[in-house]
């Protein structure tokens, strides 16, 4: 069985514990396989204005998703899935949607955006960081 990542980097686990907790609070940690999260995100997380009409089209309710980081975190970047709703097949099959065919979530524009310095959550926070962008 591989070493998990946050063996390899505690400092790394807490920091991503803490600064998930802060951002995401309907978030649960799990510690199976490589690690991750599960929960509702925000229906809006960022400082900006929602854009009109966003509580219509979501209900007031954020994405129920699971996060999975793996063994290579942080090297490597994690994948959400979304549990609620959960993509169909048409929405994996168009990457104009920014599903990928698996059915997690293209968190960035340019794999070269994600350099293992910060945590997932700038992807997709109020607070933007390491080079990530929110806007």
């Amino acid at each position: 069985m591989p070493t998990t990542w946050w063996r390899c980097e505690p400092r790394r686990l807490d920091r991503d514990l803490r600064e998930v907790g802060e951002c995401f609070s309907e978030l649960t940690w799990v510690s199976h396989g490589a690690g991750g999260w599960v929960g509702r995100l925000p229906v809006w997380p960022f400082e900006r204005p929602a854009p009109p009409g966003l509580d219509v089209l979501t209900s007031g309710t954020g994405l129920d998703m699971e996060l999975h980081y793996g063994h290579a975190y942080p090297a490597a970047v994690p994948s959400i899935l979304p549990r609620d709703p959960e993509p169909d097949f048409e929405a994996r099959t168009h990457h104009r949607w920014h599903v990928l065919g698996d059915g997690s979530l293209c968190l960035l524009a340019q794999p070269a955006q994600w350099t293992g310095a910060s945590p997932w959550s700038n992807c997709c926070s109020r607070r933007p960081a390491g080079g990530l962008s929110t806007r």
